[in-house]
């Protein structure tokens, strides 16, 4: 059986799908190592969804979505994260 942290970040991740979806068409990118980006936007902008965003995902965020050769790379956050701060909001996903 799942945590339920485990259910709240899968819900999390689909609400911001549910937002993400109006602004065009969703795929998703993995790699065979099991690196992955959540969503890919019209092909052009990377979203990692996270519960509490961390620097190194943002790092990690900027690598893959250099391999997958988006333009833009968005970590999307839904708690604050004490000292940093480089990331979106899910509320405020545009």
């Amino acid at each position: 059986m799942r945590s339920r942290r485990w259910r709240a970040a899968l819900h999390y991740e689909n609400a911001a799908f549910n937002q993400l979806r109006h602004y065009g068409t969703l795929s998703y990118y993995s790699l065979k190592n099991g690196k992955e980006i959540d969503f890919i936007l019209d092909g052009t902008a990377a979203f990692e969804i996270k519960e509490s965003p961390t620097e190194p995902d943002g790092r990690a965020l900027q690598a893959l979505a250099q391999h997958a050769a988006t333009s833009q790379a968005r970590l999307v956050g839904r708690y604050a994260v004490p000292k940093f701060d480089t990331y979106i909001w899910g509320g405020e996903i545009r």
